[in-house]
């Protein structure tokens, strides 16, 4: 597993340039949980489609007068051939998916060299 750094957009956008290759046991971003929110576009240039899924850490929480929460990770597929996918996650969300370490994570079903990634950090 790779920790990937994140990039802030600006005036000039964000091209393919700044996409990294995925790693075979998923990736990861640190995301602080402040004001900001976060979008990860992912790229398939192999010729399967690939699920990616961000990782939910948000198990069997208690919370008073609701009882137990989850939160299911979230899957999309990457279609093949320059198939473009992207997840976003708001302030209000972040929480369930950062880990002990404050790491946003990702697995794939079916790895490939192929699969890119950038994470970006939306400003407030």
């Amino acid at each position: 597993m790779a920790t990937i750094p994140l990039i802030t957009p600006d005036e000039s956008g964000v091209t393919a340039a700044a996409m990294t290759a995925t790693a075979t046991g998923g990736d990861a971003f640190s995301c602080p949980n402040d004001t900001g929110d976060y979008v990860f576009l992912f790229r398939n240039d192999h010729s399967a489609g690939i699920d990616v899924s961000m990782v939910s850490q948000l198990t069997n929480k208690v919370v008073q007068g609701v009882g137990k929460v989850s939160k299911a990770n979230q899957t999309k597929t990457v279609a093949a051939n320059g198939g473009i996918c992207a997840f976003k996650l708001s302030r209000n969300e972040i929480s369930a998916y950062l880990d002990n370490s404050g790491l946003v994570n990702f697995s794939y079903a079916s790895w490939n060299a192929a699969l890119k990634v950038v994470g970006m950090k939306v400003p407030a």
